[in-house]
């Protein structure tokens, strides 16, 4: 597999390594360095030697060039909260544990606590 006239390819397992121990920025900063460095930034080589996409390499060198860092937009995406996906939760929670609360013994505040189990319930 022809990669780079500077790049043995007894360095690709390495520098593979290196790709999946960074993350997030450093990992996108790392790579556009090795694109710079050994595929005159050429973002295809560089995907077609160690497996990264193209828009990777490419955000890589744009966040290097710029000093810019570029964050995704995962907002949207995220999983709801419990609460808000299932609306009756609380009070069906409630339903479950109320039968089996009680004060406390010395009556010291207004508490009331179960011997149930996050797990049982």
């Amino acid at each position: 597999m022809p990669t780079s006239l500077n790049t043995p390819s007894r360095y690709i397992p390495l520098l593979k390594l290196a790709f999946k121990l960074l993350k997030g920025t450093d990992k996108r900063y790392f790579i556009a360095e090795v694109s710079e460095s050994l595929f005159n930034g050429n973002a295809r080589l560089t995907e077609s030697t160690f497996g990264f996409g193209r828009k990777v390499v490419a955000l890589g060198i744009n966040e290097k060039r710029t000093g810019t860092i570029c964050y995704g937009n995962y907002g949207p995406s995220e999983k709801k909260k419990s609460e808000v996906a299932l609306d009756n939760l609380e009070d069906d929670i409630r339903s479950l544990v109320e039968p089996e609360s009680q004060a406390n013994s010395q009556l010291r505040n207004t508490f009331a606590y179960t011997r149930i189990t996050a797990k049982a319930v």
